[in-house]
């Protein structure tokens, strides 16, 4: 996503979604990640703040999941880094 407006929308839905989190909304915010990651699959933060979400609902295989999915992404991210700077 190179999209400024695309990425000020990912990051307010981000930011929203954390404070549901902090006000224990976890049905509403897990709605939120899920929005911030249809617009930027490739968003690692929003799938470990999804993961947070998930396992305040019980939800811990889906977490797990998504704990992956970030991981995956931020190793792809640290690659592409690394080849960037050669």
């Amino acid at each position: 996503m190179n999209c400024l407006p695309e990425r000020l929308a990912t990051t307010t839905l981000n930011l929203s979604a954390n404070q549901l989190d902090a006000l224990e909304r976890y049905e509403e915010a897990l709605a939120a990640h899920d929005q911030a990651i249809r617009l930027d699959p490739k968003d690692a933060l929003a799938y470990g703040n999804k993961a947070f979400a998930l396992l305040k609902l019980g939800r811990t295989k889906e977490a797990q999941d998504c704990q992956e999915t970030q991981h995956n992404l931020m190793q792809k991210t640290i690659h592409t880094t690394n080849l960037d700077k050669r």
